[in-house]
């Protein structure tokens, strides 16, 4: 152990702030401070594994425990490895414990930590059984709007994730719902792109698919502003099964004969 200590000295790999000058004295003092270094080192690995090891009390107490830890560091690693293990061992409540207190105590994980710990989350919950994804999926979405804007970034990846597996699954308005939750403005500052564009006519048509046809529009509705409709195949083909479901068959066959022309019908 002294000699990785040693190693860990001189490539600044301990993680424990080294002083500038190391030694200054004799053999002694040489010894002494190795020592100290060496109990150092040992105290952190045992504030990181303490919680690990403690398997009495609830999750409660056990976060309770991580987040008392003064080292910030430390912490957010506790918090992360539980996660990490809780999903990974199938113990959905305590995973949902530490996600609400990673989220609620504002003080103990500040803002920056809390981020990449609903990163950890995030990931966590994508690698879950599909089933089980859809259900802890939403339970992580209730929990992170208690602070919506600061892990839009999360929700919107996971709200996307769950509306994929809804959509395979062929639950239309379930998918749509998920797809229409999705705040668009996150990450992007200018025009709505072409994701964007695409996410509302898959919307539209998912609503579609459902026979809630005023949704559909609605939504056809949004896309219309932000594309060419002489070229966007995919519009004009949601616009006339809007209208064909709105029993509109003469209009809807002119814009089904325009596909096939390459003309564009009058709305």
């Amino acid at each position: 152990m002294l000699l990785a200590t040693i190693v860990k000295l001189f490539k600044g790999a301990s993680g424990i702030g080294a002083p500038s000058v190391l030694f200054s004295g004799g053999l002694d003092e040489l010894v002494a401070h190795i020592l100290n270094w060496d109990e150092r080192l040992r105290e952190r690995e045992r504030r990181i594994t303490a919680p690990f090891l403690w398997v009495a009390g609830s999750m409660e107490h056990r976060v309770e425990m991580m987040v008392q830890e003064p080292d910030l560091t430390v912490r957010e690693e506790n918090l992360r490895r539980t996660l990490v293990e809780s999903a990974r061992s199938g113990d959905l409540e305590g995973f949902l414990v530490v996600v609400g207190r990673v989220v609620s105590d504002v003080n103990m994980v500040p803002p920056a930590v809390a981020k990449r710990l609903i990163s950890s989350v995030q990931a966590a919950v994508m690698s879950m059984e599909k089933d089980t994804q859809l259900g802890i999926g939403q339970e992580v979405l209730n929990i992170l709007q208690q602070r919506g804007a600061n892990f839009e970034v999360q929700a919107n990846a996971i709200r996307e994730r769950l509306a994929v597996i809804h959509e395979e699954r062929q639950n239309w308005s379930q998918a749509a719902a998920f797809y229409s939750a999705i705040n668009p403005e996150v990450g992007n500052r200018g025009d709505p792109t072409e994701d964007d564009i695409e996410r509302l006519l898959r919307i539209a048509f998912l609503y579609l698919n459902s026979d809630d046809v005023a949704a559909a529009e609605q939504f056809l509705m949004r896309a219309k502003s932000y594309v060419k409709v002489e070229v966007n195949r995919d519009y004009r083909i949601c616009q006339a099964r809007v209208q064909e479901a709105k029993k509109g068959f003469s209009n809807a066959a002119q814009q089904f004969y325009s596909l096939t022309t390459g003309l564009v019908s009058p709305e």
